[in-house]
């Protein structure tokens, strides 16, 4: 059995419309409208052109061109010379423990990470779970597709077992993987909630603030009944869907 979490993808604004009073600027509006259309279509469907973009937009050409050029470079969609558009890939298959660096996930796009904080300091706006004890390690890490920021974690560890943790590590392996070496897991408690992107989370997701995201809160737990990690992940919600099985 599979459940995907779909999340909303209402606009304020009409099917088609750009907002011209806002400091986004129009190719990066519609780049951003149609990711959540290419995000529901098959790999290799045909997708439309410059000039369909342009005159549903309202905008010229050369405007419509920035944006299918944007998501090519992103890696949603590729061009063939002399035949179209295409969809280069759907949405990003997140799985309940799969390791985020494999790449079947990904449609085989490159999947790469960067550390933006680690150190033995709390956050007072991501408070550490307190029965992981009083000296932890905070990692803050943004993980990619391609050029593209898809979700920034939030996790803590007890001091004790980060010690040999480096950011190299956490830049190129699963921190769960990391975890592994050292301790025995016995199982991970999870939530995961739809919610609407804090402005933090926002910037670095580079979406805009209220925009759809996919929060997955993690607890993993040793053998002897320790919590050993803890944290949170935002997902963009245009390009990530969420899949788990259940057995019966």
């Amino acid at each position: 059995m599979r459940l995907d979490v779909k999340l909303p993808t209402e606009s304020r604004l009409a099917p088609g419309a750009v907002d011209r009073s806002s400091p986004l600027p129009l190719y990066a509006q519609i780049a951003r409208r149609l990711v959540a259309e290419i995000s529901l279509s098959a790999a290799e469907t045909r997708f439309c052109g410059d000039e369909e973009v342009a005159a549903r937009f309202d905008v010229s050409r050369m405007t419509a061109r920035q944006a299918i050029k944007q998501l090519v470079d992103e890696g949603f969609l590729r061009r063939v010379k002399g035949i179209g558009t295409f969809v280069a890939a759907g949405k990003i298959e997140e799985r309940s423990l799969a390791s985020f660096f494999d790449g079947s996930a990904s449609g085989g796009r490159p999947m790469t990470a960067r550390v933006l904080t680690m150190g033995n300091e709390p956050r007072a706006d991501v408070p550490p779970d307190p029965a992981l004890g009083p000296a932890v390690t905070y990692i803050e890490r943004l993980r990619f597709v391609g050029v593209v920021p898809i979700v920034l974690d939030h996790r803590y560890l007890p001091r004790r077992l980060a010690r040999r943790l480096k950011r190299s590590d956490a830049e190129k392996h699963s921190l769960l993987d990391c975890l592994k070496e050292t301790v025995t897991l016995d199982r991970v408690e999870m939530q995961v909630e739809a919610v609407g992107a804090d402005a933090a989370s926002a910037r670095h997701l580079r979406i805009l603030p209220g925009e759809p995201a996919l929060v997955r809160h993690l607890r993993y737990v040793a053998r002897d009944g320790a919590v050993v990690m803890s944290g949170r992940s935002i997902y963009r919600g245009d390009v990530v869907r969420y899949s788990f099985s259940v057995p019966l």
